[in-house]
């Protein structure tokens, strides 16, 4: 197990050699359904801990995290932080593949099984239906959560304009939809001195200047550039956004719904788009017909198999949606 969290720990510094590990707590281990067997990885485990860090403020890759210079610093003078971790491995060493799949967790879920074994969302799996057809498992893989963010492979970019100020944000003029007026902000609050001692001597507190917000850039549809295009976002059918404005007549209409985003389907026809006014071109003027269309996402699809970010055993389920996509917005 010792060689298994020192590849963990590696996994996670990748990104960054001026952080280390600096301890490794186990608070728990327990057979993964009672010892099922799982082909040729054999059973699994679950281990649950903390690791440890320990980062240097004076190490030039650090400083983008936001004033890491004004934290507490140990004896090395690193400013030294934890995180929770939770893995699921075979028990065996010798049994495992040697693939390591590692997921940031949204609020301690564990989203990766429903979407790689179609099983169930849970932040403790432990039944049958949390671990799913145990796709993962019956290829011996080693499946982990930790609460700690890292570098990912594709993302929007400032250096690429993929990731802009709302200033730069250009929205096409769709009818019936416009972008929201501002981004929202996050200030810097002072508290008063010995907020850190956990007193708050200033109430309410002193607003500083905001963090910097920066959003997406939009394409000429409405929808967002950078990070991995998916499909639907090569080869679209309507504008999907990650925000919706509130109705008029419930007030306050420039402001966002919470967790809600937008759906806009692009006009049927070049009639249609015109007697809309909508800038944005028709699914008949995109396409034509509906087999050119799966064309098209089957080659982007092909691509994302190309590039690693999906399996060639999901291919036909994705290109089932896409044609499920069509069908729809042609309704």
């Amino acid at each position: 197990m010792k060689k298994l969290l020192a590849a963990l720990a590696a996994l996670l510094l990748s990104q960054s050699m001026s952080a280390r590990v600096v301890r490794v707590e186990v608070r728990s281990r327990a057979d993964l359904l009672g010892g099922k067997s799982f082909g040729l990885a054999g059973s699994y485990e679950k281990i649950s801990g903390t690791l440890h860090f320990a980062v240097s403020p004076e190490d030039p890759h650090d400083g983008r995290i936001v004033d890491l210079s004004l934290a507490p610093i140990n004896a090395r003078g690193e400013v030294e932080f934890s995180a929770d971790f939770f893995l699921i491995t075979p028990k065996d060493p010798a049994r495992a593949s040697g693939s390591f799949l590692l997921e940031v967790p949204n609020r301690g879920g564990k989203a990766i099984l429903a979407l790689m074994n179609h099983g169930k969302s849970s932040t403790d799996p432990a039944t049958a239906e949390d671990i799913g057809d145990g796709f993962l498992m019956r290829r011996g893989v080693s499946v982990a959560w930790v609460g700690w963010q890292w570098d990912v492979r594709r993302y929007p970019r400032v250096s690429d304009g993929t990731l802009v100020s709302r200033a730069d944000f250009r929205f096409p003029p769709i009818p019936s939809l416009r972008p929201p007026a501002r981004a929202h902000e996050a200030f810097r609050l002072d508290f008063g001195p010995r907020w850190k001692d956990g007193i708050v001597s200033i109430e309410p507190p002193r607003l500083g200047r905001p963090f910097p917000s920066l959003v997406p850039q939009a394409d000429s549809d409405g929808n967002d550039l950078g990070g991995v295009r998916i499909p639907e976002m090569e080869v679209p059918v309507a504008t999907d956004t990650g925000w919706n404005l509130r109705e008029p007549r419930t007030g306050f209409p420039g402001e966002r719904v919470s967790f809600i985003g937008s759906n806009v389907p692009f006009p049927k026809t070049r009639s249609d788009r015109e007697g809309a006014k909508d800038p944005r071109p028709s699914l008949e003027e995109r396409y034509g017909s509906r087999e050119r269309y799966l064309g098209l996402y089957a080659l982007a699809a092909m691509r994302l198999v190309h590039d690693r970010f999906l399996l060639t055993e999901d291919f036909a389920d994705v290109l089932a949606r896409g044609g499920a996509e069509w069908d729809e917005a042609m309704k």
